[in-house]
């Protein structure tokens, strides 16, 4: 593997399972496929919902990790009931399947794939065949009969699975160690956080970026108060003002990425020196706020605002979290673009955190307006204190504010 590469792959169920006569092994440490109706309604009906929707090229359903074991043989490390899912709908819409998928020292599990559609063979896996026997009735109840075709070819053609293949240099106990202590597998925006790391070169811009975002996903938090001390060359006076102007005035935010790519700095949540990130303390404890948007939607507004600040919003941007992966597959993640697009995160989080109202960690009860207008002034993010702007009628028309947020964005963001 070429170092500063991260294998992330994106691949269709056909590439998936009918390319490269590939295996997949589910190791005894995993747990039997577990997946009931409603995951696997669910999963269906998603498909359905994308295939339906105009304009929808790929659908992307989630990740894979896989460790490299040579001869084209994956060990599943993370994902397995996905991929047996994906399995089952293969087997139930009744199209063929090259590459193996077996369950490592779990017999009753490998007997029922392969008695997959008929069910009949006898010591077969129950959690399997029941899987398979909801895969078919969630078909027949969700696709119509004159869509099973077209279903059957978008499923196969369209929908892409993010198969992230861990080198074979990294410490598989300490990857273990962050899967566990996460409890799920890699998030959409996680994925688009490393391929945007990718066409990044310099160690210094990398730290910049990394401390950004790690910043910036903190959406109850003010932004002042998370980034390291090098932020208060960004905030003046009293850290209520924006001052740069794009991407190279930011100062170090951190320490250096370093100089290879390692795989607790794609899945840690707050992964310290490494990617540059605040050691936040007892900062998150202290002066939150219930956001009025969560970290996705909100990457894929300032996505649509570099966009445009670009000259390049060909298009609307579906601001749909879902999509997410589909809206920045769309865009050429270059230096540059990487650069804007991560400057206006972050004065965007700005913005949102300081010119709009949200919703103070408060009760909502008679005489007392938990929706406030606030904003953080202090002489560094360790002290200071909460400047009202607005007291009265704060909640009012909550998605009018939102287009006052978007204005403004479009408004404070043209170029100098």
């Amino acid at each position: 593997m070429n170092k500063g590469k991260i294998p992330l792959i994106a691949l269709t169920i056909d590439e998936l399972y009918n390319i490269g006569r590939a295996a997949y092994e589910i190791p005894v440490y995993q747990r039997n496929y577990a997946w009931g109706k409603d995951e696997i309604s669910a999963l269906v009906q998603d498909v359905y919902d994308s295939m339906c929707k105009t304009g929808s090229k790929h659908y992307y359903i989630g990740t894979l990790v896989s460790f490299d074991r040579g001869e084209a043989r994956f060990e599943v490390i993370d994902g397995q009931q996905r991929l047996t899912t994906l399995y089952l709908v293969l087997k139930a819409l009744g199209i063929n399947v090259v590459n193996r998928l077996t369950y490592s020292a779990r017999p009753a599990a490998d007997i029922a794939l392969k008695s997959l559609p008929d069910c009949r063979a006898e010591n077969a896996d129950f959690g399997i065949i029941q899987g398979f026997k909801w895969t078919k009735r969630a078909i027949e109840e969700i696709v119509p009969e004159s869509c099973l075709q077209s279903f059957g070819q978008y499923f196969l053609n369209n929908v892409q699975i993010i198969h992230y293949i861990v080198p074979k240099d990294v410490d598989l106990n300490h990857y273990f160690e962050i899967m566990n202590s996460r409890g799920e597998q890699l998030e959409k925006h996680e994925i688009v956080k490393a391929r945007m790391l990718e066409p990044l070169t310099d160690d210094a811009d990398k730290g910049r970026f990394s401390a950004i975002w790690n910043a910036c996903m903190e959406m109850n938090v003010y932004i002042q108060r998370i980034l390291p001390a090098e932020s208060d060359k960004i905030f003046e006076p009293k850290l209520s003002t924006f001052l740069p102007t794009e991407f190279s005035e930011l100062p170090m935010l951190g320490a250096k990425w370093g100089n290879t790519e390692s795989i607790n700095k794609i899945l840690a949540d707050d992964s310290g020196n490494d990617s540059g990130a605040a050691n936040y303390g007892d900062i998150r404890k202290l002066d939150t706020f219930q956001p009025i948007i969560d970290f996705p939607n909100f990457l894929l507004i300032v996505l649509k605002i570099t966009l445009a600040l670009e000259g390049r919003l060909n298009k609307e941007v579906n601001l749909d979290d879902k999509e997410l992966l589909n809206e920045f597959g769309n865009v050429k993640l270059d230096s540059d673009f990487v650069k804007k697009f991560s400057f206006n995160l972050l004065k965007a989080k700005f913005f949102l955190d300081n010119r709009i109202v949200h919703h103070a960690n408060m009760d909502d009860d008679i005489g007392n307006n938990p929706w406030k207008l606030q904003q953080w002034h202090g002489n560094d993010r360790k002290s200071g204190y909460l400047k009202d702007v607005a007291r009265d009628n704060a909640g009012d028309d909550i998605q009018d504010k939102l287009t006052q947020l978007l204005s403004m964005f479009e408004t404070s963001f043209t170029p100098r």
